[in-house]
């Protein structure tokens, strides 16, 4: 009997110990995930003063959000419906909707000046229907952008762009104060946001936008031949011109055609002023100074007649 319990026990002890093994480190991965996204979260929280001293609230919006890991470790999302967007009169912030979530979910402020993009934000895979679309947010000064999903993203980007933020997915890449764009700006950001899924919307208008720009160039390149080529032309030209030729040039298609378009500007500005005159000659005397005379005498009349019922003499 001793023996077989014996070698029951040594059967059973390598399967308790390896479950043991498994649990174990399955607790470990959880704990480490769980302390990783601790720390990210506090790493992406950014606090700012946004709110008005009376805190008065403008909108507030539900959704997820997205925002960085720590370095090498990309980024992580908490679900539709666990995080709140509230914003006030001169900045937003977003958070966790419950307190127990606080640690686990950044809490991240920002003034609406301090904002430098707004714009859509698409996620690649359709994970869920109100968690597909949002609002991707990036800083004038630093950080890595923040995307709030949520299904009115519309109506959010819409009051950011009434507080001043800018919004659209080439804002990345204007620069200088003409607000220009440059194939190397659009290159650059393009390397920067790689195959990321979550900038799908950003990414093929920059490659829309690089097509525009190499057809550009190759449209001013053609105009550069073909003007080219026009001028060999007329140099070509000149030395074999006749006198009546250079006559027809000069006289009738330089001089008497600015003679003629100078002459019809000054009969267009005069006949504008003789119109405007005769209209306001016709304002001035529309009514006849009879009339004027009648009105002024009934006027008076009625002055003399309220002067009286008031007890005062009028000399």
């Amino acid at each position: 009997m001793s023996t077989s319990l014996s070698g029951t026990f040594r059967l059973v002890c390598p399967r308790m110990s390896f479950s043991l093994l498994v649990g174990l480190g399955a607790l470990a991965l959880i704990a480490l995930a769980a302390a990783m996204l601790v720390f990210g979260a506090r790493r992406a929280t950014r606090l700012a003063e946004i709110a008005e001293p009376e805190g008065e609230l403008v909108a507030s919006f539900v959704g997820g959000l997205r925002w960085p890991l720590p370095a090498g470790f990309g980024t992580t999302n908490a679900p539709p419906v666990l995080v709140g967007l509230e914003m006030y009169a001169r900045g937003l912030r977003i958070r966790a909707r419950w307190s127990f979530l606080y640690p686990f979910v950044p809490t991240w402020q920002a003034r609406f000046e301090e904002i430098r993009v707004a714009e859509h934000a698409r996620r690649g895979l359709r994970i869920s229907k109100r968690g597909a679309h949002g609002v991707r947010l990036r800083l004038a000064v630093g950080g890595a952008p923040m995307i709030f999903w949520t299904s009115n993203w519309f109506g959010l980007l819409g009051l950011l762009e009434e507080h001043g933020v800018e919004e659209g997915l080439l804002a990345e890449v204007v620069e200088g104060e003409k607000r220009k764009i440059t194939i190397k700006a659009v290159k650059t950001r393009l390397k920067e946001i790689g195959d990321d899924r979550v900038y799908a919307d950003e990414r093929e208008a920059l490659e829309g936008y690089t097509d525009l720009l190499q057809q550009q160039a190759d449209a001013k390149a053609a105009r550069k031949t073909a003007q080219e080529h026009l001028d060999g032309k007329i140099d070509a030209k000149y030395p074999k011109l006749t006198e009546d030729e250079i006559k027809a040039l000069v006289v009738e298609d330089k001089w008497l055609a600015r003679l003629s378009a100078a002459v019809q500007g000054e009969l267009a500005r005069t006949s504008q002023t003789v119109t405007g005159r005769v209209r306001e000659l016709a304002e001035r005397y529309t009514s006849p100074l009879p009339k004027l005379v009648e009105e002024v005498e009934s006027l008076s009349r009625r002055v003399d007649k309220h002067l009286k019922a008031m007890g005062a003499k009028w000399k």
